[in-house]
């Protein structure tokens, strides 16, 4: 199946924005969660996968749309950054 990824209804640079605007939500309604009800999962426990995925579809959203390679370097930078943070909570608590 192919994605246009300009020119339809419904593009890919479309699909990536609704992806981030879910990832927001999701993370909001987390917050919230974790806020109002103590057996809830700690918010900043998933702070970590949140925020990689957020750079990872903002990486790909830049790529699609043609952006300097630096900005998506940023983003892929700011992934990992996302992905060492969650490790880090991971290690800490399995210590």
């Amino acid at each position: 199946m192919d994605i246009p990824l300009t020119g339809s209804l419904f593009s890919l640079d479309s699909a990536l924005t609704l992806i981030l605007c879910v990832l927001a939500i999701e993370a909001f309604g987390l917050l919230v969660w974790s806020a109002r009800d103590a057996s809830a999962p700690r918010f900043a426990n998933l702070v970590g996968n949140l925020v990689s995925g957020a750079f990872l579809v903002s990486a790909l959203k830049l790529a699609v749309n043609s952006a300097p390679p630096a900005a998506i370097l940023l983003c892929l930078t700011g992934s990992l950054f996302g992905h060492l943070f969650d490790l880090s909570r991971q290690v800490g608590r399995k210590s």
